[in-house]
């Protein structure tokens, strides 16, 4: 750990030295959640609770956290970006158990951000990254709001369409990896193109390792966020296998129109976690921890004054049960030992999501639907085939800007059908409801957001949800 802090700082000593156009940005944000009034069916009689809890996301695994972003460059010509993180984590028996023990820890955790790497232009047209980083240059455009933590889940820009992102996430508890990677962008005019290498070098800079925004795993309704997640041993083995995960996308300006793109978005499946790939596995079919390659498409409607609607589409490769591969560290060879007579394919879910802002001003409409649907699970063995169950995600919240304030309302839908397999239901699917009122207060570079924010209780997957009544306080400042 102190080598690989010193070479960082090595790093950023020189790039201060050789660099003349520098630029230091930070900001500081957490969530405060002073009440909470909770309502849970125990053995069928209602009961409710207040209780109250500090941390960023609803479950309090992270606290306050600190971002600090250093950026320079020479010219056009060549730049770096460096971000670091500092965040409060409490471990919950959500995500450690030893020996069937629960145990709690609690630490201060730093370590690199999204972006810690280089940038070269050799031509005006054409810039060159390498490191760790992300790009939204043709990502979704209408993303999520700040309240779906205490609501109900709401889907980001990347369900729209996804953003090139030179790491991904372990398969072991959602852990972010570091590693390296090399994108190409090239414009000219109206037309883009974009070649992403994510991962090409194991570098287990892992100075901290930091959670999926959801926990341990993804819930039900919420961003997959794992554009380049690969389940297993990623970065062993084959450099062919890094090669499978290459993202390439294409774009065009349709002058007074719109903006149109698509992309390819490879990946590879592993084994290790879970194993074996069985009819007992199911949940890791349908969870974001199973990634598969796919096809995006997307258009952004121009045309209209003061409108932005964003369209995007999702379409997942048919997959195989049997063709999934285990890195051996003793014969150093892929092998599918694990899986090879496991039978059976797997069609993932048709994926649309349409995102939209409409300016009246001082009133701002914002709002998405997301949809997934046509999922299949085929065993290959003479039974019924299982049918995935339809999700449907839908969310308003419109604001107003008043003299002294922005006031602001949610109201959202989630449902989820059945998952059956012939005439037999496998799970029972339901609906959450949820939504609020809340205000927004800007100093300067800081922002104060509060709200009273109600999630209904429901019946959801065979189980009886709590009813939660929020008042939650963010504070976030920006130097």
């Amino acid at each position: 750990m102190i080598r690989k802090t010193l070479t960082v700082v090595l790093f950023l000593i020189i790039a201060v030295n050789a660099f003349a156009q520098l630029t230091l940005r930070g900001v500081l944000d957490t969530t405060f959640v002073p009440f909470q009034l909770i309502e849970r069916d125990v053995e069928g009689e209602s009961k409710t609770v207040a209780a109250m809890g500090m941390g960023r996301l609803n479950n309090n695994d992270q606290n306050i956290q600190l971002q600090m972003l250093m950026e320079g460059k020479y010219q056009e010509l060549i730049g770096f970006r460096a971000e670091f993180q500092i965040v409060g984590v409490r471990y919950t028996d959500a995500q450690i158990t030893y020996n069937s023990t629960t145990q709690e820890l609690r630490e201060t955790r730093v370590g690199l951000g999204q972006h810690a790497g280089i940038w070269y232009r050799p031509f005006p047209f054409l810039r060159l990254d390498v490191g760790k980083f992300v790009a939204n240059d043709l990502r979704g455009r209408v993303g999520d709001t700040w309240t779906r933590k205490f609501t109900v889940g709401c889907y980001d820009q990347d369900e729209i369409f996804s953003q090139f992102r030179a790491w991904g996430y372990a398969a072991n508890f959602g852990t972010q990896r570091s590693d390296f990677g090399f994108l190409s962008s090239a414009k000219f005019d109206n037309f883009s193109a974009f070649l992403l290498l994510p991962g090409l070098f194991p570098t287990d800079m892992r100075m901290g390792q930091w959670f999926r925004p959801n926990g341990r795993y993804p819930e039900p309704g919420y961003p997959e966020n794992n554009v380049m997640e690969v389940l297993g041993p990623a970065g062993q083995g084959e450099l062919l296998r890094t090669l499978e995960r290459t993202q390439f996308a294409l774009g065009y300006a349709i002058p007074n129109i719109g903006f149109v793109r698509a992309q390819w978005i490879g990946s590879n499946i592993t084994g290790g976690q879970p194993g074996h790939l069985g009819p007992g596995n199911m949940i890791w079919y349908e969870s974001g921890n199973f990634n598969i390659p796919r096809i995006e498409a997307a258009f952004q409607l121009t045309a209209v004054d003061k409108l932005v609607l964003d369209l995007g589409v999702k379409y997942h490769l048919p997959w195989n049960a049997n063709e999934v591969t285990t890195w051996d560290d003793k014969k150093l060879e892929w092998s599918n030992w694990q899986t090879k007579n496991d039978k059976g394919q797997l069609q993932k879910p048709y994926q649309v999501a349409l995102g939209a802002v409409y300016s009246m001003t001082p009133i701002v409409f914002t709002g998405r639907f997301d949809g997934k649907f046509g999922g299949t699970y085929d065993f290959q063995d003479g039974n019924p085939i299982v049918n995935l169950p339809m999700h449907l995600n839908f969310h308003l919240w419109p604001t107003y800007a008043a003299g002294f304030a922005t006031i602001g309302l949610d109201f959202g839908l989630e449902y989820w059908s059945d998952k059956t397999q012939g005439d037999v239901v496998n799970i029972e699917g339901g609906l959450r409801v949820g939504g609020g009122v809340w205000i927004e207060k800007r100093w300067g570079g800081c922002i104060a957001k509060a709200g009273l924010l109600y999630r209904a209780p429901d019946d959801f997957g065979g189980v009886r949800e709590d009813g939660v009544l929020s008042v939650p306080v963010y504070f976030e400042c920006r130097f």
